[in-house]
């Protein structure tokens, strides 16, 4: 027997130890507000630039929200894009961490659901004009939702399960569309029992309905006062600070006027509507003007009509005209044709905000049949009228063959679009993003432009762009190597001396004189009085030989990229 004893203390003790050891190693799980302690953030500059343009600075477009290090500097904002974008040119290193592909803008418009709370405490067993508070309500909750499908539409109840319970609370069937039949259902199984907590139920509401980041509205049908000591008026506050566009409409029925108090000021916190019900009747116009009032509905913005030409070039700005409600955050744009999803827009819209009633909107480079298309804020279409994008075309000429860092003449004729540009690409690209950095935008502009060749040799093709996204036409060329020689230098002279420099060469902008060290081939290393621009193919001028004695060489420089000619230059005391 004491071995027995003996053999349960040590188990116990074995036990107890582990138990322990176990809570001193435990790891505890992470907290679902857990925020990292390590944060890091970007400060955008304030300028705003278009993709295009950090593209034609040899920037890279990055997403800001990723984790990102870099040697680099951010040089704008992008404009039209999705995420909280910046241009950077690149140094030494350029580490993005979490980059995130960049995309075209795609506005919300804003998601309209809402829930109606039905009270089923035990008053609702009253009874007006002889009939039970409940049956009434019923019967009137079921004829409303039966009349609006289009909407999504949801049902709340309190106090159907459970008598002296403030968290009898439940969703019971979420806002969707066509839901008349499934809260018709719903509704018939409800049986009042218990309190009434109208601010416990409202504040679940809206927080299904996730009112922080979308539209939502609940409708309250009521007919008595809180019971589970919420302050309505302060709850209407706190939702109305907090949502994104919340309201709480409330319908008091069979209530006494002292009694709708806190009911009233939720509702106007909320920028809601109260209406008192006496009777079946007066519930029934009251939950249909509600729930009409709280709809996204043509039959209660009203239709918009726009006007825009039947037929318009690839690419190009088109004028339109509306008339519509014009509330905040109404947008129109251009979709394929008979799309009704917003999603499905080609990034070209205006917000019509408070606008006059005419815009423009630029079209896509893809030829076929479009509409634009009124949306009001809420999804709903409020008008569209179809046109079609028609090809076009454009034409250019250049020489067959040019010099390194020679100015090419290019004639062209074509749309001559907002956003429309010729540029130098290697031979045979077809992607914006090889451009050589040369080129010019066409914006109104007359028919001839001035291009700089590349300074290596090679073959290359001159394109015209449809709004950096479509190419209408192509010429290719060659760049041929050019030689420039310096002459009258003298081999040796004294520092700080004025010497003479002659030379024959390409004549264009950008080219130089300049003295470097010994064996040098970095502009950035020039001493010396230089000739920083040599704008004729020959000439003579002096230069000033360095400060310092040395061996040097004056180099000729084309476009302060390429050497052609250099020779060398003793300084002396």
């Amino acid at each position: 027997m004491k071995k027995i004893i003996l053999g349960m203390v040590v188990l116990v003790i074995l036990i107890g130890g582990y138990l322990i050891y176990q809570n001193n190693n435990q790891i505890e799980p992470i907290k679902e507000d857990f925020v990292p302690t390590e944060t890091y953030s970007i400060e955008l500059p304030t300028n705003v630039i278009s993709e295009k343009d950090c593209t034609a600075k040899g920037g890279e477009v990055f997403n800001t929200l990723g984790e990102t290090s870099y040697d680099g500097e951010l040089i704008g904002k992008i404009e039209g894009l999705n995420c909280p974008c910046a241009c950077l040119v690149e140094g030494k290193e350029n580490t993005i961490i979490n980059k995130e592909d960049s995309k075209k803008a795609t506005p919300k418009v804003l998601k309209q659901q809402t829930l109606i709370i039905l009270d089923a405490s035990g008053s609702m067993w009253g009874k007006v004009e002889g009939k039970a508070k409940i049956d009434i309500a019923k019967e009137v909750v079921k004829k409303t939702v039966a009349n609006f499908k289009d909407m999504e539409l949801g049902l709340m109840a309190y106090g159907h399960r459970r008598k002296g319970d403030c968290k009898d609370i439940e969703i019971l069937t979420t806002p969707t569309k066509n839901n008349g039949e499934s809260i018709s259902r719903m509704v018939d199984k409800i049986s009042p029992k218990g309190m009434t907590p109208m601010g416990n139920s409202v504040l679940m509401a809206a927080e299904s309905l996730k009112y922080t980041e979308q539209k939502a509205t609940i409708i309250l049908v009521s007919d008595g006062i809180e019971t589970c000591d919420v302050d309505l008026c302060e709850l209407g506050k706190k939702l109305e600070e907090a949502g994104v566009d919340f309201t709480a409409h409330v319908i008091g029925f069979d209530m006494t006027e002292e009694q709708t108090a806190g009911l009233k000021c939720l509702a106007a916190e909320t920028g809601g509507t109260f209406t008192s019900a006496k009777n079946a009747k007066d519930l029934d116009e009251a939950l249909k003007k509600t729930v009409e009032a709280s709809s996204c509905s043509k039959e209660k913005l009203g239709e918009a009509i726009i006007t825009a030409p039947a037929n318009v070039n690839a690419g190009a700005k088109m004028r339109i005209t509306w008339t519509g409600p014009n509330q905040r955050h109404d947008q129109i744009g251009i979709f394929p044709k008979n799309s009704k999803e917003w999603n499905s827009h080609l990034n070209t819209f205006t917000y019509l905000d408070d606008k006059n009633g005419s815009g423009e909107l630029l079209v896509t480079t893809k030829v076929g049949d479009y509409d634009v298309v009124y949306f009001a804020d809420c999804g709903t279409i409020l008008g569209r009228t179809s046109f079609k994008v028609g090809e076009v075309e454009a034409t250019l000429i250049i020489p067959g063959s040019v010099s390194v860092g020679s100015e090419i003449e290019v004639v062209w004729t074509g749309p001559s679009q907002h956003n429309d540009d010729i540029g130098i690409f290697p031979k045979g690209s077809s992607r914006w993003n090889d451009h050589l950095k040369t080129f010019s935008y066409l914006d109104g502009k007359n028919g001839k432009s001035i291009i700089t060749a590349p300074t290596e040799v090679g073959e290359y093709d001159m394109v015209y762009w449809l709004n950096g996204e479509k190419i209408l036409t192509r010429e290719s060329f060659t760049v041929a190597e050019t030689t420039a020689k310096m002459t009258n230098i003298p081999a040796t002279v004294q520092k700080g001396a004025k010497f003479p420099v002659s030379w024959e060469g390409p004549n264009n902008k950008g080219n130089a004189i300049t003295i470097l060290p010994l064996g040098s081939s970095n502009w950035n290393d020039h001493v010396g009085g230089n000739l920083y621009s040599i704008n004729t193919a020959t000439g003579t001028k002096n230069m000033t030989a360095p400060d310092e004695i040395g061996q040097y060489d004056v180099v000729f420089w084309l476009k302060q990229k390429k050497i052609l000619d250099r020779k060398s230059l003793n300084v002396i005391n």
